[in-house]
């Protein structure tokens, strides 16, 4: 049956490919169809051309906007540069301006003293007096050790100990025995100043320290160095911390029969002082250190069993390691004279305790001397070997302010 079916389907089709009419009927159909078709299409195409030409427009303007704010971004990073340098050359005029106010204040206020001291007739007494405690033998433990360790071991008893670094009272006590070779006064901040003479005078007299305090207007230099003549440690209170340089100068020299520490309460007032003062005192590396006084109860100190005396350093000696500071340090602008008394300290400790390294021996008292601004620290800090010493520079850099970032 469906053979039948297949035969009659395909004589109608024949029949209707043969009649032209129809033929062209259907011609005409898929023609208009396909037409329609692609009229559609093209109508779709147009619509995306379209979209894609609004958007290329789009992207145009966007480029030209983001070309227009990186412009602008480069003009400000440009502007704020050169506002950044303006403002750096401002900082460093307003510290050196600081620095010259302050030095010249300090110097000012020294000369005022010498001048007071100059006119004050022989044999007149002063209208303040100083307050003076004597010191006093002590039974002290009698120890086979060089002076640094005697130092060293005198301060543990003592409570005093490393607070942020781990070679604090060795560095400490090697500057403060370098410092005795040259006979040159030491100065230090309290309360680090009271043990570290306490332990000083155990160890080379086995006695106890005498105590001076000097009134800010005071102007009597003869009285002052009458009692510093006298063998043994010698602390002078009240002189770094009222600016009393009229009393300063006259002490800062050799004291070949005693020791003379300066103590002082603020390391800002210290650098209120005129430069030339740190020429001839030495500031050993003691930032770093902190004192428990409670924990050196009923603790006997310890004195030398020998002969204690330090050799002071070669001439040659003490040039050839000025020279070598000056050219590690010369962005410190320090002159000859200032690299002259830390450069003998350093060639000293180094003879008495075999310090190799001397960086961390005098570096605070370098600190100092250069002002202690922000970028001798970070000169000193890069100086230093290890990180080890940094330790100093920045507990320094703390009490006066100055962030290390």
């Amino acid at each position: 049956m469906n053979s039948k079916n297949d035969e009659a389907l395909k004589l109608v089709q024949d029949a209707l490919i043969e009649d032209k009419r129809i033929r062209d009927k259907c011609v005409e159909l898929g023609k208009e169809r396909y037409e329609s078709l692609l009229a559609d299409d093209r109508e779709l195409l147009s619509a995306i051309n379209d979209e894609i030409n609004g958007a290329e427009r789009k992207v145009a303007e966007l480029k030209a906007e983001v070309n227009n704010l990186e412009s602008r971004r480069d003009g400000l990073a440009s502007e704020v540069g050169d506002a950044e340098r303006r403002l750096s050359e401002v900082t460093d005029n307003e510290q050196r301006v600081f620095q010259e106010l302050e030095s010249n204040i300090a110097l000012k206020l020294g000369l005022q003293t010498v001048l007071k001291s100059a006119r004050t007739p022989a044999g007149a007494v002063s209208r303040t007096s100083l307050d003076v405690k004597l010191g006093s033998t002590v039974k002290c433990e009698i120890l086979d050790k060089n002076l640094t360790g005697l130092l060293v071991a005198n301060l543990k008893k003592l409570g005093v100990s490393d607070a942020s670094s781990p070679r604090g009272l060795q560095a400490a006590a090697a500057g403060v025995v370098g410092c005795l070779a040259t006979c040159m006064p030491i100065a230090m901040p309290e309360p680090l100043a009271t043990p570290m003479a306490t332990a000083l005078a155990a160890a080379l007299y086995a006695a106890i320290p005498t105590r001076i305090v000097v009134p800010a207007d005071f102007r009597d230099t003869a009285a002052v160095s009458k009692i510093l003549a006298q063998p043994g440690v010698h602390v002078v209170e009240g002189v770094i911390d009222s600016a009393n340089e009229g009393i300063l100068f006259s002490m800062s020299h050799q004291w070949e029969s005693s020791t003379v520490i300066f103590s002082f309460r603020s390391y800002a007032s210290a650098l209120l002082l005129a430069k030339e003062t740190w020429d001839s005192i030495f500031v050993p590396n003691i930032s770093a250190l902190a004192w428990l006084p409670f924990l050196s109860r009923g603790k006997k100190l310890a004195t030398a069993k020998g002969d204690s005396s330090i050799r002071c350093p070669g001439r040659r000696d003490i040039l050839d390691a000025a020279e070598e500071l000056a050219g590690s340090l010369d962005s410190l602008a320090l002159s000859a004279p200032s690299l002259v008394l830390p450069a003998a300290v350093a060639v000293a400790a180094d003879a008495a305790c075999g310090t190799e390294e001397y960086e961390p021996v005098i570096a605070q008292h370098l600190a100092l001397a250069s002002g202690a601004t922000p970028g001798a620290l970070e000169t000193l800090r890069d100086w230093c070997s290890d990180g080890a010493e940094g330790a100093w520079l920045d507990e320094l850099g703390l009490r006066l302010g100055i962030s290390n970032e």
